[in-house]
């Protein structure tokens, strides 16, 4: 009896073992194509939060977006989506390529904290028809499971199959596509963009084909300052790249900082990243929305049209490919916003400690370290005023579960900041003056301390600018 149940047993094992070795080749050829064997790993060196609106629509036309990389790699991939749409999104055709050379020349811009007005295009080529040109040898064809034409559902993303391109760190990319069908908001449909890009993009007349071959688009093309459809480009870079995602509002956003000329501050980070991290670099992605906040969503405008830190941060963060870090700027709108735009938007500041620790807890349960942005001071601040700034403690409570990896504490890099009472909320440039340091520091309302590294002349944001070491 006992022999045969041994037998039984070898049996088992042996069909077991059968079934797995059917299997291995498979395996492998996936880990083969995500990580080439453990040699290296995909990661996001260039991404946008999605944002929705309606006012804009797409007839059988191409649309070319222009992005900004961090860290470099030999094969890429782009991610589409189809966030906020209510229908399918049809992609005809698609190709990547390395953006050819083109100048920008910043004119200068004076800043006027009573009628704020967006900088002007800089002069240059790379702000007119002729930044759409591409370097002709690097162009390639993206397919979707090997198809050259894919299909969006409604809140969807689409990943492209990688394709071979040596991407350079902080070079500029082409994302080309053709949008082969009418899609039109007044039918109920919602375009997924981000409106803020500050990066010169550019659409084909409408009726005007498939031009995503092509090396320059149309001078009769439209030139726009939002990026459409397109959600992330990742990069197969060393296994020891990291990624730190910058999330954020405006200040994170580029909000007054002149467009094509690539001074937002996530961008300098990136700078600083890859210039001393060799050839193991560092993806640094820009998930900052002009007004986000940490509780509410916008309430004015379509749906999705600025969604809460504590709502993309699932999406925007633990979804961001190889994501190690993430920098925290938010919280600022929570308290500027209201009461004078809402008074039902009104917020405690414990509400906000409570979304903090939130991001906290979920960055952790990821495996993602997480540091806290300081908060700036603007001319108009009622900081020092608000009943509800107030509630937030000098030293709140550090327990282990809630505690970040960074907190808001003043940075030995910048002992007495001292930036003008008045000082902007986006100035480009921090200048002295007096007072202000408890502007700052008595926002802290981070659950922890430690070192950081300070920003200090960043040119598209206000205040001081301190991150990860």
């Amino acid at each position: 009896m006992k022999r045969e149940t041994t037998t039984k047993r070898i049996a088992a094992i042996a069909a077991l073992s059968l079934g797995l070795a059917a299997f291995a080749p498979h395996s492998v050829a996936l880990a083969d194509d995500h990580d080439q064997g453990s040699r290296s790993k995909w990661v996001g060196t260039w991404a946008t939060s999605p944002q929705s609106t309606n006012a804009v629509s797409f007839s059988n036309q191409t649309l070319r977006m222009i992005v900004r990389v961090s860290v470099g790699g030999q094969k890429v991939r782009v991610r589409f989506s189809n966030a906020y749409g209510t229908q399918p999104l049809v992609i005809g055709a698609a190709r990547i390529a390395l953006r050819a050379p083109c100048t920008v020349i910043y004119n200068g811009y004076l800043y006027d904290p009573i009628h704020v007005v967006q900088p002007p295009p800089p002069g240059g080529t790379c702000s007119t028809i002729d930044g759409s040109a591409i370097v002709p040898e690097s162009d390639r064809v993206l397919t979707f499971g090997g198809s050259t034409s894919t299909k969006l559902f409604p809140g969807a993303v689409m990943v492209s199959d990688p394709v071979d391109l040596d991407v350079p760190a902080l070079s500029d990319l082409a994302v080309s596509f053709y949008l082969p069908n009418s899609i039109d908001p007044s039918t109920g449909n919602l375009i997924t963009r981000h409106g803020t890009a500050k990066q010169t993009s550019y659409f084909s007349a409408p009726g005007a084909g498939d031009l995503t071959a092509a090396t320059v688009l149309p001078t009769n093309s439209t030139l726009v300052v939002s990026w459409y459809f397109v959600n992330t480009v990742e990069v197969l870079a060393s296994p020891h790249a990291g990624v730190v995602v910058a999330l954020g509002d405006s200040i994170t956003d580029a909000n007054v900082s002149t467009q094509d000329t690539n001074f937002r501050w996530p961008y300098e980070l990136a700078r600083r990243l890859n210039a001393g991290h060799g050839k193991k670099g560092m993806g640094v992605l820009d998930h900052g929305t002009g007004g986000d906040k940490v509780t509410w969503d916008a309430v004015t405008g379509t749906l999705g049209s600025n969604d809460s830190g504590q709502h993309r941060f699932d999406r925007d963060v633990i979804a961001a490919p190889g994501v190690t870090h993430v920098i925290v700027l938010l919280g600022v709108n929570d308290f500027r916003n209201a009461p004078s735009d809402n008074p039902a938007l009104v917020v405690p500041a414990d509400d906000v400690i409570s979304g903090y620790k939130q991001m906290i807890l979920r960055a952790h349960s990821a495996g993602i370290k997480i540091y806290g942005g300081t908060l700036t001071p603007w001319w108009q601040s009622r900081f020092r005023r608000s009943r509800r700034f107030r509630q937030v403690p000098r030293r709140p409570e550090r327990s282990q579960e809630n505690a970040s990896d960074l907190g808001l504490r003043r940075p030995s890099a910048s002992r007495r900041p001292r930036l003008r009472a008045h000082g902007r909320l986006h100035r480009p440039v921090p200048v002295r003056g007096r007072r202000g340091s408890r502007l700052i520091w008595g926002t802290t309302a981070w659950p922890r301390r430690t070192r950081w590294i300070c920003f200090s002349r960043m040119p598209s944001s206000g205040g001081l600018i301190c991150a990860m070491p």
